[in-house]
């Protein structure tokens, strides 16, 4: 909606005119009169605050605009260099510009674009005219895919931005935020084009995943791609921004279907494929610098996984575990061994309680997942787990049954059952009855 003060005007430029090369097209502020230089070769021109300059030595020439504003436009005035005007127009309009074709220029807010036909469109990124099939919501593909795109696989590690909370009213301290690490191995078929099958997985994904930020052209990114090593091709690595499980749970169709869209274009589950959790370690205690909160968190948890380390690798499903090491002890050992080793920071990155990190705890003993639903379980043991574990102490830890842990489960009726499953099919059944008993409370 215009403002009140708001103009617009149309120019209507020939460029098969003999223009002479010194001419540029400039927007100046503050213009009460307009001065045309070889106005005549022009077919129409309508505005009063355009102006063409001649160029001496690069700089602007008041000798034909005695009216010209002091304050040139940084964005269509390069320092003040006088550049030949077909050049200065395809900088200004940043697109192809036609021999004859309708301008619409806004003062107010200086915004120049072109008359688009019915196929084009204009990306919110570049400004550039794409046509209708090249365009996402506001965005054209290659914005999104470009380094640092929203749908760019970074290099291992390689993103360098900030891993943001984007819900609000979210106390750290009371809600623990899980980061998850969701990998996806490149399982190519008889026609496997990778580049092809990696764009279009990235981007299709994208736009289920921000559908609303697309067309609204306003984009906050919640998760990044990413390499990794361990993958065929490195894969497809989708890393998610810290959210509360409730968020998980409610995103969880998107999930599925941008799941189904990376199978379609062959990045899927395999045996290689692991998913690793982040857990906020302000969520257990710390403040500032000081970690030993989360860290002595992190021991019980490495503790109750010792412990019930086949229960986790049945309902995980995980059957390479070199990735994800079982933190255990020697049998001559005293418990507080296993505790002491963590507290001082002896286990190594790929131990399945991660505390390398400075903001969060890894828990790495996840297997892939095949769906949303795989993942929520994964979401709920973790939580579960560093719920207990920030509650109990530790002489609790060491004493504590499997059914401790499962009692802190939040969807304790949608996973309760998954879990005797998964269980079962391992052939651990000496938690059935208690299963069946919390199944029955829950009921």
């Amino acid at each position: 909606m215009k403002t009140k003060n708001e103009k617009t005007y149309k120019i209507l430029l020939d460029l098969e005119s003999k223009l002479s090369l010194d001419l540029r097209l400039v927007k100046l502020k503050n213009l009460d009169t307009l001065m045309l230089f070889n106005s005549e070769k022009f077919s129409k021109i309508i505005a009063d605050k355009i102006v063409f300059v001649n160029g001496n030595n690069g700089r602007v020439d008041g000798k034909y605009n005695p009216h010209i504003a002091t304050e040139l436009m940084d964005s269509h005035c390069n320092n003040w260099r006088i550049d030949n005007l077909n050049s200065c127009i395809e900088k200004v309009f940043t697109y192809c510009v036609d021999k004859r074709t309708d301008y619409i220029v806004n003062f107010e807010t200086g915004n120049v674009k072109r008359k688009l036909n019915r196929d084009e469109r204009i990306c919110r990124h570049c400004k550039a005219v794409v046509s209708k099939s090249e365009i996402i919501g506001a965005y054209c593909e290659k914005c999104l895919t470009c380094s640092d795109g929203i749908a760019y696989r970074f290099p291992y590690h390689g993103y360098r931005g900030k891993y943001e909370i984007r819900e609000t009213k979210v106390n750290q301290s009371r809600t623990p935020l899980f980061g998850a690490e969701i990998e996806r191995d490149y399982l190519p078929g008889w026609s496997a084009n990778f580049d092809f099958d990696l764009k279009q997985a990235s981007v299709e994904s994208v736009k289920i995943l921000y559908a609303d930020q697309l067309k609204k052209g306003k984009l906050n990114r919640k998760s990044v791609f990413m390499r990794d090593g361990s993958l065929q091709e490195d894969g497809l690595e989708w890393i998610t921004f810290p959210q509360t499980y409730k968020a998980y749970k409610k995103a969880s169709k998107k999930i599925d279907s941008a799941l189904e869209i990376m199978k379609k274009y062959n990045f899927g589950n395999s045996d290689r494929a692991g998913n690793h959790i982040h857990i906020n370690r302000t969520f257990f205690g710390d403040v500032g610098n000081n970690n030993d909160e989360s860290r002595f968190a992190g021991a019980k948890m490495a503790l109750l996984l010792n412990e019930f380390w086949k229960e986790f690798i049945a309902i995980a499903r995980r059957k390479d575990t070199s990735y994800t090491v079982k933190p255990s002890q020697n049998k001559n050992d005293k418990i507080f061994s296993l505790v002491a080793k963590t507290l001082n920071n002896e286990l190594a990155h790929g131990v399945s309680v991660n505390l390398q990190h400075k903001d969060t705890i890894e828990i790495r003993i996840w297997g892939g997942i095949d769906s949303a639903s795989d993942l929520l379980l994964f979401l709920d043991l973790t939580q579960a787990l560093g719920i207990f574990a920030k509650k109990k102490s530790l002489e609790v830890c060491q004493k504590a049954k499997f059914i401790d842990i499962l009692n802190y489960l939040t969807d304790k009726k949608e996973h309760l059952t998954e879990i005797q499953k998964r269980l079962n099919e391992k052939d651990i059944k000496k938690h059935d009855e208690d299963i069946e008993n919390l199944i029955k409370e829950v009921a």
